[in-house]
């Protein structure tokens, strides 16, 4: 185990106690880079805890290595990756949480700008950040929040699922960029019934019943995406088990225009990741859905048009390949 505190002349004030746990899976080179980027930060009086769910032994044998000062706890047999989620929550025992995935990098400023909120905010259960895309290895400009974007804080439920099921061609804040309250979310989970691989928000629904989200505009993270991203693929039945756990709690109706607004993207999104293997009537009714929504959305949405129109292009070009 490993408290790292920050030294200097000024007496440190009272914070939060911190618990930061890299969750690792196979990928010692990115967990390097990752675990790196937490011990340096400016604020250094947090425990470091690598989560290693591994098949193999790489990961242990490199931390044995290169960082034998930080406590690692192996998990035999492995776990999936809900089971895993519950894990650390369940053991965790700090005042404040974070669940950091192996393959992103966090900014030296995460968690001084971070717990500063926690710290002055006691209506706020969880703080998120901006972030800049890794593709890979190569650094981009890309963010996750639009530009211009100011701190934000989320008290209402339809204003979370605004960010998430909108047509905006930005994305919520990093899920694992994620700092929290440990006591605003014991006791709480990813549950697989209630979005499979999209239940972090079903997750995140749960705790704003707990407290309000702010969202730092400031990237103070850096997401990779790469081959490996669960994000890589697109599960239709996974987004309509999200959908239902949504209806169930009275968020919004299902014949809101966001729940209209999300399908559309997630169609979307599957036709152009690739419909092949699915029976040639149901991709004829999903693509007269899309073009559809696209001409309606080009029409009533006059600043996404462009956008909508590439996506239809898209669309065209995915279907005459279909038919060669």
């Amino acid at each position: 185990m490993i408290h790292l505190r920050h030294q200097g002349s000024a007496p440190m004030r009272e914070t939060n106690s911190l618990q930061i746990y890299i969750l690792s899976r196979d990928r010692p080179l990115y967990l390097r880079e990752a675990l790196r980027s937490v011990i340096f930060q400016t604020e250094n009086d947090s425990e470091i805890i690598v989560s290693d769910n591994s098949e193999s032994d790489v990961v242990s044998l490199m931390l044995k290595e290169q960082f034998p000062q930080i406590r690692c706890i192996r998990r035999r047999p492995t776990l999936n990756q809900f089971e895993h989620f519950r894990a650390i929550i369940d053991e965790a025992s700090a005042d404040l949480l974070v669940m950091f995935h192996d393959d992103d990098i966090l900014s030296s400023e995460y968690v001084s700008v971070l717990r500063k909120h926690l710290d002055r905010d006691p209506s706020l259960v969880a703080v998120c950040c901006d972030a800049f895309i890794l593709r890979g290895n190569k650094v981009t400009k890309e963010r996750f929040l639009p530009p211009g974007r100011r701190d934000r804080q989320i008290k209402d439920p339809e204003d979370l699922l605004r960010e998430y099921f909108s047509l905006s061609s930005k994305g919520p804040a990093p899920f694992p960029g994620y700092m929290y309250r440990r006591r605003a979310i014991k006791g709480l989970s990813l549950d697989p019934q209630e979005g499979g691989k999209y239940s972090d928000v079903s997750f995140i629904l749960k705790i704003l019943e707990r407290g309000s989200i702010l969202w730092v505009a400031k990237p103070l993270m850096r997401y990779r995406i790469h081959g490996q991203n669960d994000s890589s693929t697109e599960n239709v039945g996974h987004r309509l088990q999200l959908l239902r756990y949504i209806y169930r709690s009275g968020v919004i109706s299902r014949y809101s225009p966001l729940v209209a607004q999300y399908r559309y993207r997630y169609l979307g999104n599957w036709w152009q990741m690739g419909s092949d293997g699915t029976q040639v009537w149901r991709r004829r009714v999903i693509r007269r859905y899309l073009i559809h929504r696209t001409l309606i959305y080009a029409l009533t949405r006059a600043t996404l048009w462009l956008r909508l129109l590439n996506k239809l292009m898209q669309i065209f070009k995915r279907s005459l390949r279909s038919r060669v």
